[in-house]
């Protein structure tokens, strides 16, 4: 474009318009553009590591890699058996969870994403959430690790929380008959990837995936690297589920990845190791992934 991340933000702070959307492949700038975006609006104003008393002096929201930092998994290596999600406190979590009490609303959300058998268990404190499944046979599974997509969309249903009551106060015209003066001097909210992006990690699951196909060595753990490998390019490219991007008889390869990934398999249940026509498969599909979409393609270029 010819302009500098300082002119682009710029830019995009004198057009009048209420929502801009930019698109761009990792590493050209998104993220360095939000950085410069926010010094332009409020250089004094820390996004990230705000205490909850200064949520009411922000004049911009900023959901990024950093937000979901907050998040982060105690898998309870040694016993095996309560993995919970832990929540490092800082200006939005405060105040969505402790200060307004909006779990409830986030679990709506979340589940009307994912699935509204799959509940979010918070701690009293609001310092960790455990999750667990209810399946339609009376089983009860309390503490399961939610795969990558799930997690990023319960990151995304707390800070959707907080933007619906933003919206809400805002929507009030008066600032004295507000509820809260918290978002009074609001001004933007700035979205940066708001799902993970395929960086090097997202590589390096391809290229273990085509280690095993060129060795003949596809066991049932690579059906998960390859699920969540759609479920990332899904998540990157806008499609609301990744069995959307199997081919064209998706009820046949999906019932294929989700024999080896679900969560229904319980440790001491003995899954059957891939035959050869489903090791088969992991190859078919992962051609397909690389052949068939974009950011696929333009990685296989370089």
């Amino acid at each position: 474009m010819g302009k500098t991340l300082t002119e682009i933000a710029q830019q995009l702070k004198d057009a009048d318009k209420k929502v801009q959307l930019i698109y761009a492949f990792n590493g050209v700038g998104k993220t360095r553009l939000s950085r410069a975006f926010k010094a332009l609006i409020a250089p004094k104003d820390d996004a990230e590591g705000a205490q909850p008393s200064a949520l009411a002096q922000k004049k911009i929201l900023y959901f990024s890699a950093f937000t979901e930092d907050l998040f982060y998994w105690d898998n309870d290596l040694g016993g095996d058996a309560e993995p919970k999600l832990k929540i490092q406190p800082n200006a939005f979590t405060t105040w969505v969870l402790e200060e307004q009490g909006q779990d409830r609303i986030v679990t709506s959300t979340f589940q009307h994403y994912t699935n509204d058998k799959l509940t979010p268990n918070f701690s009293a404190d609001f310092s960790e959430v455990r999750f667990s499944f209810e399946r339609g046979n009376n089983e009860h599974e309390p503490n399961i690790k939610i795969s990558k997509g799930e997690e990023s969309n319960f990151i995304w249903s707390v800070f959707h929380s907080l933007l619906e009551q933003m919206i809400s106060e805002l929507n009030i015209a008066e600032a004295a008959n507000r509820s809260t003066d918290a978002f009074n001097k609001l001004e933007y909210v700035f979205v940066d990837d708001p799902v993970s992006s395929l960086d090097e990690n997202h590589l390096y699951l391809k290229h273990t995936i085509e280690q095993a196909i060129a060795e003949n060595e596809v066991e049932k753990y690579h059906f998960t690297l390859l699920r969540n490998l759609y479920e990332k390019t899904a998540s990157f490219l806008g499609y609301p589920k990744w069995s959307e991007l199997l081919p064209d008889d998706k009820q046949l390869y999906l019932s294929r990845i989700i024999n080896f990934t679900s969560h229904s398999t319980l440790s001491n249940e003995a899954v059957a190791e891939p035959t050869q026509a489903e090791k088969a498969t992991v190859k078919l599909l992962l051609d397909h992934l690389k052949s068939n979409y974009g950011y696929w393609q333009q990685v296989e270029g370089q």
